[in-house]
């Protein structure tokens, strides 16, 4: 494994991006996306606080090239953050999954709590991380009811996560909280700084990540 690399605080916005997007939808995009980087930037310099960005990416085509998903990554990685649509059968989103690392990218899969085929099968996530696949789920799904949160609950305390992430949509969205982190400790004690900031560290520093599931 790499030898991870001290860094300071680091936040990665992952805007919504979709394969089938057009060249011209992406061009408009990418331009904000800068726009917003340098505004960011300028706002936290007396903070010691980086703003980066990379894309959330919807699988809604079989073949993705390599020379889209090399401008999608986070920078300076080969880990490309994907999603799929929510009731996509598993097979089917195995084999998206697969077209991305077979052009030699690294996926870390979005909240698998949403999905049809995880939630009967979360075991099915071992597969994924045999693979090579990084496991994120949202801090909005924790917060949340239903069987979305149990899903996500479960896969905390079995330590089948790579990785919390906010899935903040809005300046206020505050949901990496401190009555979250002790929430996520109460059930799998240390886990909160190991899914926010050991791992998310690895995967910045392109490094692979461990196997599931994890041990706290």
């Amino acid at each position: 494994m790499k030898e991870q690399m001290t860094r300071p605080a680091v936040l990665v916005a992952t805007p919504h991006f979709r394969l089938s997007t057009s060249g011209r939808v992406f061009s408009s995009q990418s331009k904000r996306i800068l726009e917003f980087l340098s505004f960011a930037n300028i706002l936290r310099i007396e903070d010691e606080f980086s703003v980066l960005a990379a894309r959330e990416v919807m699988l809604d085509r079989w073949k993705p090239s390599a020379n889209a998903l090399d401008v999608l990554c986070l920078p300076g990685t080969s880990w490309v953050l994907v999603e799929h649509s929510f009731n996509m059968p598993w097979i089917f989103a195995l084999l998206r999954i697969r077209a991305v690392m077979k052009q030699g990218f690294k996926p870390p899969l979005a909240h698998p709590e949403r999905y049809s085929w995880c939630r009967p099968r979360p075991e099915r996530i071992s597969r994924l991380s045999e693979l090579g696949v990084g496991i994120q789920v949202c801090a909005r799904s924790l917060t949340g009811t239903g069987l979305t949160a149990e899903t996500a609950w479960r896969l905390i305390e079995a330590g089948m996560v790579h990785v919390l992430s906010s899935d903040a949509h809005h300046p206020g969205d505050n949901l990496l909280s401190e009555e979250l982190k002790h929430e996520v400790d109460r059930v799998a004690p240390g886990a909160y700084n190991l899914l926010t900031g050991k791992i998310p560290e690895m995967v910045l520093n392109n490094c692979e990540l461990p196997k599931l599931p994890l041990t706290t």
